[in-house]
């Protein structure tokens, strides 16, 4: 979930982002401290310090081409012309997070095989589906809510 709509989510709830120590958003490519990197406005901005640490060998244009030619080709073949499966989600993604909007469920690959075909390929990812698979987000290798909670 991009920062946007936690911050949704939260105010909902009548939560404050800044009763958090830390805020780990999409899929593990931003933490925001609110305590510490905010601007004049309030508006919280990722921790740059993690940024760059994850942003290691991240290839993102090489790495959506790729993947828009494999998601909707049948059976990974890149030379296939097929309809779209797949929209990327500009408002869900940033530099570290491509995110895509399932057009179909039922013709999304398995993360193993999409994974295995992007390491093939040299690609250094994590895809994962979230939201009854209408969504996916990919990150880089080094990403992940997990890898954020450790850094923090």
């Amino acid at each position: 979930m991009p920062m946007s709509e936690t911050v949704e989510f939260l105010a909902s709830g009548k939560i404050q982002a800044n009763e958090f120590d830390a805020l780990v958003c999409s899929s593990g490519s931003e933490v925001y401290y609110p305590g510490t990197y905010t601007e004049e406005d309030g508006r919280l901005f990722p921790d740059p310090d993690y940024a760059s640490h994850i942003d290691y060998r991240w290839g993102c244009e090489g790495l959506k081409k790729t993947i828009w030619k494999l998601l909707n080709a049948p059976d990974g073949d890149l030379n296939s012309a097929a309809s779209s499966h797949i929209q990327e989600g500009l408002k869900s993604s940033n530099a570290h997070c491509i995110s895509y909007l399932i057009k179909d469920p039922s013709k999304a690959r398995k993360v193993d095989d999409l994974r295995q075909k992007l390491r093939m390929r040299g690609l250094r990812c994590h895809p994962m589906y979230s939201r009854s698979s209408t969504r996916m987000q990919i990150v880089p290798l080094l990403a992940s809510r997990a890898q954020a909670l450790r850094y923090c």
